[in-house]
């Protein structure tokens, strides 16, 4: 103790603040462990979580590879029938061969867009859809390519309704349509578009002989011929009769035609026509053999 004017103070205040200064400091490092362990704790959870998950996704990936792999390998699921559907032109058996199903193959293993990509590079295919039909049939619908003439390219060719030529004739094919000339291979490359509407118009005047049911029915027509500057102009099978055309009005042109025939046939005329003309207005123009 120190005695002073204002009484006795005391030395024991010192001490008690450093105490409590020192517990204050312990209690704050021990707050700061705790914070460190709580913390470590936490970050060990998230990576034990994420560790969990990743070996969980594993072993379920595993599994499902597992079960594709008995699946694909399964003969439950071999493909034993094939439905074609919709075919003329092309044979079962090209079709058996372009998709690979003369082979064991598993229904699940297949790539459709694949075997469709196959079919469409068969010169009469025009598309083709394939559908699976668990657990061991394949359905193929194909749409054949339908040939509206032939048209003379150095070779014949078939020819379709959009004016493409599509498929080579073979010398083994057996055609009856008629051959449309006047056109080139430079035609389609150099004016395609062009090309198409010229084709397009001598396809309406093939309509109007489709109509018909005397010599100039489309089926006894065996040549058109396309010229730029003066239209069309026929040949007929029959007796080789050729007939000037020219553009347009073609059934104006065939109507005036049929009256003209009628009449030759009322008067016993009929016979011995080589040429016809009905480019000239109103007027046809007939010419016959000289025997006739």
């Amino acid at each position: 103790m120190k005695r002073t004017t204002t009484g006795v103070v005391s030395r024991s205040r010192p001490r008690n603040n450093q105490y409590l200064n020192r517990r204050s400091k312990l209690r704050a490092a021990g707050h700061s462990m705790y914070g460190f362990c709580q913390s470590v704790l936490r970050v060990f959870k998230i990576v034990f979580t994420i560790c969990f998950g990743v070996a969980a996704l594993g072993a379920f990936s595993f599994i499902l590879i597992l079960s594709y792999h008995q699946l694909v390998h399964s003969s439950y699921f071999q493909v034993k029938n094939v439905v074609l559907k919709d075919i003329n032109r092309i044979s079962e058996s090209e079709v058996i061969e372009l998709t690979g199903l003369d082979k064991p193959t598993n229904i699940l293993a297949l790539k459709l867009d694949v075997l469709a990509e196959n079919l469409r590079d068969h010169p009469w295919v025009n598309n083709v859809c394939l559908t699976r039909k668990m657990p061991d049939t394949i359905i193929i619908e194909i749409e054949e390519h339908q040939p509206r003439s032939l048209i003379k390219l150095g070779g014949l060719y078939y020819l379709d309704d959009f004016g493409n030529p599509f498929k080579k004739v073979d010398a083994q094919d057996r055609v009856d349509l008629p051959v449309i000339t006047g056109f080139s291979t430079t035609d389609f490359k150099k004016r395609p578009k062009l090309t198409r509407q010229e084709l397009k118009d001598i396809f309406l005047f093939m309509d109007v002989l489709a109509k018909r049911n005397d010599r100039f029915r489309l089926e006894n027509i065996a040549e058109i011929n396309f010229d730029p500057v003066r239209g069309l102009h026929l040949l007929t099978r029959e007796n080789n009769l050729q007939v000037k055309v020219g553009f347009g009005d073609y059934q104006a042109k065939f109507r005036r035609l049929g009256r003209v025939l009628a009449h030759l046939k009322i008067t016993g005329n009929e016979q011995g026509l080589i040429y016809v003309n009905l480019e000239c207005g109103s007027r046809v123009i007939i010419r016959r053999s000289v025997q006739s």
